[in-house]
Parts: structure tokens; sequence; C-alpha cells
């Protein structure tokens, strides 16, 4: 049995995060949500390995995307 893909969201906005959520689920993904981009720095060290894809604003609070983006690069250059 296939696991299913996981995508890693990164948004702080709720209504964002809700809505793309139930529509990446329904297309039978599994979603994890972070709600700044420190905290989505943290989550990817921790399960880089499990993420197949990572989708974020840029625009967020405690850390912008740009700079979440390159700490993950740091991360897993691939």
């Amino acid at each position: 049995m296939n696991e299913k893909p996981v995508i890693l969201l990164v948004d702080d906005e709720e209504l964002v995060c809700n809505m793309t959520k139930a529509v990446l689920e329904n297309l039978n993904y599994k979603v994890s949500i972070c709600r700044d981009g420190k905290q989505g720095v943290d989550f990817y060290r921790k399960a880089w390995k499990d993420i197949d894809l990572v989708i974020m604003d840029f625009v967020m609070p405690e850390l912008n995307g740009k700079d979440a983006f390159i700490s993950m690069r740091e991360i897993n250059p691939d």
C-alpha cells in the first residue's frame, strides 16, 4: 500500500491554512501546518526526510518565507 505524499504548509493565515489543507487532503495528501517561518523550519528540521513538498507564504511573522526557505535548503540542499 502506498503512503500518502506529505506536504508541509507554512502560513500565518488561519483561513488559508484551513482551506488549503481541506483541498489537499481531498486530493489524498497528508498535510502538516506550521503558522510561521520559524515553526516551519523547526518542523522541517525534525521531519524533512518524510516531507515531499513545502508550500509556504513569503510574508510571515518570526521568520519570512525567503529566510525560512534558505534555512530549509541548508538542512536539505535537494
